[in-house]
Order: C-alpha cells, then structure tokens, then sequence
C-alpha cells in the first residue's frame, strides 16, 4: 500500500520466492540481514517501476484475485504488475 498524488495504491506483484545463493547475499552488501529472492511472474521493469518503498510484504499462494476485491471494496487503486 502507499498513495499516489493523493489517493491510496496497492501493488501487487505474483511470483515465488526461490532459495539464493550465499554469493548473492554476498554482492547485495548485507549478508546478515532477512533476504527473500524472487522469481517475478509479470515485467520487471514494471515492478520496479511501481515500487514505492524499499520494502515489500511478501504473502503466501496466489491471492491475487482476493486483494482486488479488497482494493475494490476500499476504493484503493490496484496496480498489478
């Protein structure tokens, strides 16, 4: 969830996380800290473009089509990427 120019938004992004490898936690410069590695189902340059902080919160199975409805039943805007 964040706003845009005044109004609510919840990106919502399906995909799996995957197992990283230690040389990956390695390059990001903060092996130490919680890390989830992603295998995104839509466009990258899409995600990225839509993020709106340096966090994200990660759910478990696919429930896309429930988070729509919610973002219709408050008047959020969805923005699926």
């Amino acid at each position: 969830m964040a706003r845009v120019r005044g109004r609510y938004v919840m990106h919502i992004t399906p995909g799996e996380a995957i197992e990283g490898r230690q040389e990956w936690l390695e390059e990001c410069g903060y092996p130490m800290w919680p890390h989830a590695f992603l295998r995104l189902d839509g466009d990258l340059d899409a995600f990225v473009q839509n993020l709106r902080s340096e966090y994200i919160h990660m759910i478990y199975g696919d429930l896309t089509d429930d988070l729509l409805a919610v973002c219709d039943l408050l008047d959020v805007e969805p923005i699926v990427t």
